[in-house]
């Protein structure tokens, strides 16, 4: 797993943190700067305001971390497609996932993935399970200490593992054992591993075997 660097720090993967409020006060006089004149119309078509400022934060700052890497200007960044669809920009591989006012970008050279999700705990998640794990990973979740916890863990571990690959859904995600930190899908092994974040929030990550340096950027 070849490493990237920035501002001389090297790591496996690099993620970033944006507070999605707080960043779009401080950016939008400048978004047209960077942001495409494509996403600048497609955010308009958004009927709620919090879900334009999500999106154009989301473009400015996925491009503004990707020119990190390259040189290349943000504004100028070019996406490209490879397995399965998923974007990328000169050989760089990346991920994003939002929720709440947070936005997480993974970068790394190897396929990445992440996802986030803000603990909801009215959330009916006994709704969820039948359709999406299997029944050994029902019985522990139900009989975890914390069984709403470990309800997000494995949704974020199977979602992770997912958007790595580069399918983004699958129709039975109860093929997909979240109860280990190696999971396999389409014949390939991705590495993932959860954190929890200002005690509200939950993500995991998944990337390539054996990953272990993360380096995390405050933004």
């Amino acid at each position: 797993m070849e490493k990237l660097v920035l501002d001389g720090h090297c790591a496996d993967i690099h993620l970033f943190k944006v507070e999605i409020a707080a960043c779009h006060d401080k950016i939008h006089e400048i978004l047209h700067e960077v942001v495409s004149g494509a996403e600048l119309e497609r955010a308009s078509r958004f009927f709620h305001v919090q879900d334009q400022k999500r999106f154009l934060v989301t473009r400015y700052m996925l491009r503004s971390v990707l020119s990190s890497f390259t040189g290349v200007s943000p504004g100028l960044i070019r996406f490209h497609q490879i397995a399965n669809r998923k974007p990328a920009v000169y050989g760089i591989e990346f991920n994003l996932s939002h929720s709440g006012n947070l936005l997480l970008i993974a970068v790394s050279s190897c396929p990445v993935g992440i996802d986030i999700e803000l603990i909801r705990p009215d959330f009916d998640f006994k709704a969820v399970l039948p359709a999406s794990f299997s029944a050994e990973e029902q019985r522990r979740v139900l009989q975890a200490e914390d069984p709403l916890n470990c309800f997000y863990a494995y949704w974020t571990k199977k979602e992770a593992v997912l958007k790595a690959s580069g399918q983004g859904l699958a129709d039975d995600m109860s093929l997909l054992d979240a109860g280990n930190e190696q999971m396999v899908w389409d014949g390939r092994a991705y590495e993932v591993k959860t954190y929890t974040m200002e005690n509200d929030y939950i993500f995991s990550l998944a990337g390539e075997p054996g990953f272990s340096d993360l380096l995390f950027w405050n933004y």
